[in-house]
């Protein structure tokens, strides 16, 4: 999808070469696309963008590409391929299913990382996870008492936890 549309916008030039037994087809970069090629890899590898934010960093980016362009007709704006903005919606998907699980179960989920929310994976959300549906698997096996003895355990870790904290003038972690 991306090649075509690359040959579309100019950036590319298709031909069909005729071999022995099958024709096939070969890509070769035009002067605007090697232009533009080239303006990237100048940006992009002297810069540093390490602590810009999304939004800062397209912004940032567009304005050095655009001092290296030979014109500003050069530049690149292709639609999101279809196959990428499935995947996302797949990712996203799942990651909302992941929180709806951990709403279900009780858990408190703004003390989730928001970056784990969005991604739907990561170390508190995965734990959480793990936590929320080992209790839900001896709940449905019967084992309710195993459940709670669990629920209290943990609540005993924490109020120790907390109680510790206070007498050492220390956050909980």
């Amino acid at each position: 999808e991306i090649t075509m549309s690359l040959v579309s916008h100019g950036f590319l030039k298709k031909a069909t070469v005729k071999g022995g037994y099958s024709s096939f087809e070969v890509f070769h970069v035009t002067p605007i696309g090697a232009a533009v090629a080239n303006a990237a890899f100048c940006v992009f590898s002297d810069a540093n963008f390490g602590s810009l934010d999304a939004k800062d960093l397209r912004a940032t980016a567009e304005q050095a590409m655009t001092q290296h362009l030979p014109t500003k007709e050069s530049r690149v704006f292709l639609p999101i391929p279809e196959a990428v903005q499935r995947a996302e919606t797949e990712c996203k998907v799942a990651a909302d299913a992941k929180i709806d699980e951990l709403k279900k179960s009780g858990v408190d989920v703004s003390s989730i990382p928001q970056q784990e929310l969005d991604a739907g994976v990561g170390p508190a959300l995965n734990a959480e996870l793990q936590w929320a549906r080992n209790l839900r698997t001896h709940r449905n096996a019967g084992r309710d008492e195993k459940a709670t003895a669990l629920q209290t355990l943990l609540q005993r870790i924490e109020t120790w936890r907390d109680a510790t904290a206070d007498l050492l003038n220390i956050a909980p972690t």
